[in-house]
């Protein structure tokens, strides 16, 4: 019997290594979702990876590197050109003349926001093994909510500060489980 996986990956926060030659670049792209499943696979033999949400902007270099993917092996879940920042940067922060007279306040990133979304929908449609890939703390709560609720919440993050205290039900490091091969989780 199969288990299908849905896949979300927050792209900015848990991005692909460089490379200095776009082929090689995509070559590596077009093998992630494979080396994905063979990262799950070691964990569990009948995992295999069903829908893939790679969810970010929709445009800048990392977005236009995934391009080619999208609608073949991964679907993006885009957020709004409109950029909201910090009322301490100042800068890029959408203003509605007549609506908003201040900065606004950017309390969550909307990429995590949409992700979460993505997290609830996928439990609620019945998918309950859950692979997110992100690299900040920000989701600690959510991952903590499904498992409660019943998910399998399975986490890849990278090897920062910002994601220490993100775990999940398997946690992976993101910089080898996308790697030929794969990898087997670090924390079982």
């Amino acid at each position: 019997m199969v288990v299908y996986v849905d896949v979300i990956w927050d792209f900015q926060n848990a991005w692909i290594p460089v490379f200095h030659h776009e082929a090689d670049r995509a070559a590596y792209i077009g093998r992630l979702r494979n080396n994905i499943e063979t990262s799950l696979k070691r964990f569990r033999s009948d995992y295999v990876v069903g829908r893939f949400f790679a969810v970010g902007p929709s445009t800048g270099e990392m977005c236009n590197a995934l391009r080619p993917e999208f609608g073949r092996t991964m679907e993006l879940i885009a957020i709004t050109n409109l950029n909201i920042l910090c009322a301490t940067c100042e800068t890029e922060v959408v203003n509605f003349p007549g609506i908003n007279e201040v900065l606004i306040s950017r309390t969550t990133d909307r990429a995590d926001v949409l992700a979460v979304i993505r997290m609830f929908r996928s439990s609620l449609q019945g998918r309950k093994n859950i692979l997110l890939i992100a690299g900040d703390w920000d989701f600690v709560s959510t991952v903590t909510t499904l498992i409660e609720i019943g998910a399998y919440v399975m986490v890849a993050k990278p090897g920062t500060n910002s994601a220490r205290n993100l775990y999940g039900r398997k946690t992976w490091i993101w910089d080898y489980m996308q790697m030929n091969g794969g990898s087997s989780p670090v924390q079982t």
